[in-house]
């Protein structure tokens, strides 16, 4: 990630992977909200959509490993850190895995999995931030020791997380609307039927 494109490759990749968690997830609550009690087998649909995301997952995960440490973090002969910008990468990529075994032993719980959802889409747009941060498109630096930049940044990360928790909420209120909707469809629809054959009975 020595440049503006090693941010947004995995930026990218996060932020895609959290915007379809925050349609998939909700899409799955209203499923399950539809169907009659004791019947939570979710359709084959959900299954291939989840064999095709783990796929990618470990496709990508193996394009981002760096060139690891090797379980070395310091080195006493040169008093200095190993390679601490890869430890920084690879402890991202730990709490990834962790969610996904998150995901594994506790399946099902429509809080986490929004919560899963902001924080991946916040990962994925913070790494364009810093990016830019790092590496600004227009060739002017930033001054990181800058006690004003700093403070901006901080901001920054509060906004991201605002828009992010907005796009969830947006999703998830869409697609509940439209569950809504299509629940209610079929007795509008009875109701208009009843109401046209009583109306041909007084005629």
């Amino acid at each position: 990630m020595a440049n503006f494109k090693g941010h947004a490759l995995p930026g990218s990749f996060f932020l895609l992977f959290g915007l379809w968690w925050s349609v998939k997830y909700p899409l799955r609550q209203c499923w399950r909200r539809g169907q009659p009690r004791g019947r939570s087998r979710l359709p084959q649909f959900f299954n291939r959509i989840d064999l095709v995301e783990g796929a990618l997952k470990i496709f990508f995960a193996f394009q981002f490993v760096p060139d690891g440490p090797h379980g070395h973090l310091y080195n006493q002969e040169a008093k200095s850190w190993v390679k601490l910008m890869n430890w920084q990468h690879s402890t991202m990529y730990l709490f990834y895995g962790i969610s996904g075994i998150a995901d594994v032993f506790l399946r099902d719980n429509p809080v986490l999995e929004l919560l899963r959802s902001s924080l991946a889409i916040l990962q994925g747009t913070w790494f364009y931030q810093i990016g830019f941060v790092l590496f600004p498109l227009n060739g002017v630096q930033w001054d990181l020791t800058l006690h004003d930049n700093m403070m901006f940044v901080t901001m920054c990360f509060c906004w991201h997380y605002a828009v992010t928790l907005l796009i969830i909420g947006l999703n998830y209120s869409l697609i509940n609307d439209m569950e809504i909707g299509l629940r209610k469809q079929p007795s509008s629809d009875r109701s208009s039927q009843k109401a046209l054959l009583q109306d041909s009975e007084e005629e």
